[in-house]
């Protein structure tokens, strides 16, 4: 028989958002930045503010609308999409105001003002997904991202070539500062298609020339990586997992760069 309780499960989901939550204050009202993200990888964050006495209104300030616009989406520019946009203001009981999703509540209600308007905000931000020109990022996409944040200079597709004659395109060439590094990131969408993956990649590392930093970053968010892959790409290269080793990526990054 199972060792959990209902009780454990939902004790552990709470503690796991309530250490991905951060607040900032700004002059008269208190940004909630959430562990929710929009489709484009930004973190959806909501605003509360005491608009009177005993009053407060949670918003997102006009985010996730201006999210959809800059993937070249609105839904209003459809009779459906108004439909839908519609039923999840009423499903929330949150209302638009120009451009902005706008919840007022008294204050001993702001909890659940918070989580309405952020249910709402991701809700509505998924409707992108009715746009016939959005492609979600790839992996290698937010990758190149998060590069930038960090003001990393890199090439991407990289041509190499092997020591058997072969050709080969690297994800990534990092600039250093006296000598470059290397970096691959793996992205398969099923646990089929690890193992083709991680063999491609190790044959790249072994083929070409090794005196450079050499890093692949795996995307461990969907897909199970079993030990004995992480242990071949460990015998060629650094390997990094996108979510739990991203602060050792970063170091390893900044030494790269910092050469």
């Amino acid at each position: 028989m199972s060792q959990l309780t209902c009780a454990e499960l939902v004790r552990g989901y709470l503690h796991h958002l309530g250490e991905h939550f951060s607040c900032r204050e700004q002059r008269d009202r208190v940004w909630i930045v959430s562990p929710y993200s929009y489709p484009d990888g930004d973190l959806v964050e909501v605003s509360v503010k005491e608009v009177r006495p005993g009053e407060a209104a949670v918003t997102d300030l006009g985010e996730t609308l201006r999210h959809l616009a800059n993937l070249g989406f609105d839904p209003r520019a459809t009779r459906k999409g108004s439909y839908l946009l519609e039923e999840i203001l009423k499903q929330h009981r949150v209302e638009v105001e120009r451009g902005m999703l706008v919840k007022r509540v008294p204050l001993h209600a702001v909890g659940l003002a918070m989580q309405e308007v952020l249910t709402a905000c991701l809700a509505v931000s998924h409707l992108v997904f009715l746009s016939r020109g959005f492609r979600p990022a790839t992996f290698a996409e937010e990758v190149a991202h998060y590069l930038v944040e960090w003001e990393v200079r890199f090439v991407r597709q990289h041509p190499e070539m092997g020591r058997t004659g072969k050709r080969y395109f690297i994800d990534f060439l990092i600039r250093g500062r006296k000598r470059d590094g290397l970096l691959e990131t793996l992205s398969p969408t099923s646990r089929a298609g690890v193992t083709p993956m991680v063999n491609a990649t190790f044959r790249l590392w072994s083929d070409v020339p090794n005196e450079r930093w050499r890093a692949t970053l795996i995307d461990d968010r969907t897909v199970e990586w079993l030990r004995e892959d992480i242990l071949l790409l460990e015998g060629v290269s650094q390997v990094y997992r996108w979510r739990e080793d991203e602060r050792d990526f970063r170091r390893a990054l900044m030494a790269v760069i910092d050469r």
